[in-house]
């Protein structure tokens, strides 16, 4: 079963979360001690003793706690709450977007689209990866011709020219394998095919998707460390 927790560490880049006191029956406002710079995800969860609550009013810099239980107007409450969101997010790479963009989709069990997502982040995050790293070594038209051919060309002539001759199949075979025949041939098939997409298969394309990717450089880590507040 998909948590939706565990998902938004991957979506989002940033949480902030807290406890507030509040009185059945009456709003109480929270701010963020930062604005995100989007419409966060709110979650609410009463400590103690039961109550009815939910968010709203949500934007940036806060949001709302309504509230109501029969009997118990009045009573005071204590609330933990969660907000997941984005912060900073001009200095993400538009290939670890796409990857919080693929998360949507797992959330709504869209899993066609979550697999072209997927692979859409895999083949930028592997352009800028060895775009930087062959353009020392190459000329800007022959770097841009290596990009410009199928993602496997790309694996194999570019890593081939950054790893002393041999290409990505060679150097990581198993996390190569599961990422072609679990991402980028169902890919295909559902861009050019529409083929249905089970919840396993997209969870196999996921877990290819992140191996792979930090098998490729272990920095990429640091792109999926959520900023705590």
């Amino acid at each position: 079963m998909d948590n939706p927790f565990w998902i938004h560490d991957f979506q989002f880049n940033s949480q902030e979360n807290g406890k507030a006191e509040i009185k059945i029956g009456q709003l109480k406002r929270i701010e963020f001690q930062k604005p995100f710079e989007d419409i966060p995800q709110i979650y609410l969860s009463p400590h103690q003793k039961l109550a009815s609550v939910v968010p709203g009013y949500v934007n940036n810099t806060g949001f709302s706690i309504f509230s109501s239980d029969s009997g118990t107007e009045g009573e005071t409450r204590e609330i933990s709450w969660v907000a997941f969101g984005n912060r900073a997010q001009e200095g993400i790479p538009i290939w670890r977007k796409l990857l919080s963009s693929s998360k949507e989709h797992q959330l709504r069990k869209d899993f066609q689209s979550e697999i072209v997502y997927l692979e859409s982040a895999f083949e930028l995050y592997v352009a800028g990866y060895i775009g930087e790293g062959l353009r020392t070594k190459l000329r800007n038209e022959t770097v841009d011709w290596i990009l410009n051919r199928s993602i496997n060309e790309v694996l194999s002539i570019g890593f081939k020219e950054l790893r002393e001759g041999k290409g990505l199949s060679e150097l990581e075979p198993e996390a190569y394998g599961k990422w072609d025949n679990s991402v980028r041939k169902l890919r295909d098939s559902v861009v050019h095919h529409g083929t249905p997409v089970e919840a396993d298969q997209a969870r196999k394309a996921r877990e290819a998707t992140f191996d792979l990717i930090t098998r490729i450089s272990s920095a990429a880590i640091e792109h999926f460390r959520i900023q705590r507040v």
